[in-house]
């Protein structure tokens, strides 16, 4: 606050006890992947450079690393390293991501329709959309109608590598929190051999207020059964995609709406 006060340097903090719960969202999707435009942006009526704070020992993610690797440095205190970030190189970042994606060599998905992936061996995609996901973008109240916990995935998996499974989430404004994703595998005789819930999990990113989970994990064997539940209150969810860990996709869902790697696009990827 100090540095802030005397280099007229604008902070952004949505720790504070008077900031909306919707404005909070919005300011913590600038840690999340760059392919998403930050939202927040579109509210800011300066274009004066933010201050950004890193501090050395926390464990920053690959989002965060973006960021940090485009500002500018203006000094170190402890362990505390300071920066200056103009807002038009946070925008940056979602172009560059963009065109990545737009540049890349898509092949079609062997077992999903309207499915391609960047490796031509990566064939395993599985895709549950159950909502448009924009009636979450979008805040449509009357769709948060579940309570209580769900099945949102049940079968074998029969692949050898790890898999990362994402879906979106939401609830009602009024109420605290978001839905909660948990995954049980059984082995044939049907003991639980694993058991992941993601209720303290750190990752996790924001879109339009929206919770995106996700989770990558290893099945213990082929002929296990994987379960994946999702549980909240007032609440729904969208787009339960699971693919091949470290592994780039662009699909078309049923309303025609594109995503890369289970990121909403605004942009057709592929004509």
């Amino acid at each position: 606050m100090k540095l802030s006060y005397h280099s007229g340097l604008p902070m952004v903090n949505y720790m504070m006890s008077r900031t909306g719960i919707n404005v909070g969202l919005k300011i913590a999707q600038f840690t999340a992947n760059s392919f998403l435009p930050k939202t927040y942006l579109n509210d800011v009526d300066s274009l004066k450079p933010f201050l950004l704070l890193v501090n050395q020992n926390d464990l920053l993610t690959a989002n965060e690393k973006d960021i940090i690797a485009i500002a500018e440095p203006i000094g170190i205190q402890d362990n505390i390293e300071f920066y200056t970030i103009t807002v038009n190189k946070i925008r940056s970042l979602y172009t560059q991501k963009l065109n990545e994606v737009l540049k890349t060599k898509w092949y079609l998905n062997n077992n999903s329709s309207n499915v391609y992936c960047a490796d031509s061996t990566a064939t395993f995609f599985y895709l549950n959309q159950h909502i448009d996901v924009n009636e979450l973008f979008e805040n449509n109240d009357s769709m948060m109608n579940k309570n209580g916990e769900e099945i949102a995935f049940e079968g074998k998996l029969p692949y050898t590598d790890s898999l990362t499974v994402t879906f979106w989430g939401r609830s009602k404004n009024n109420i605290y929190g978001f839905p909660n994703l948990k995954l049980d595998e059984f082995d044939v005789t049907g003991n639980q051999v694993s058991h992941y819930d993601s209720h303290l999990s750190p990752s996790f990113e924001f879109n339009e207020c929206t919770k995106r989970l996700t989770y990558t994990f290893k099945p213990k064997n082929i002929d296990n059964l994987i379960k994946i539940f999702i549980s909240g209150k007032k609440y729904n969810y969208s787009n339960v995609v699971i693919q091949k860990a470290g592994s780039n996709f662009i699909f078309k869902n049923n309303n025609g709406n594109w995503f890369w790697n289970n990121y909403p696009s605004k942009t057709t990827l592929l004509n």
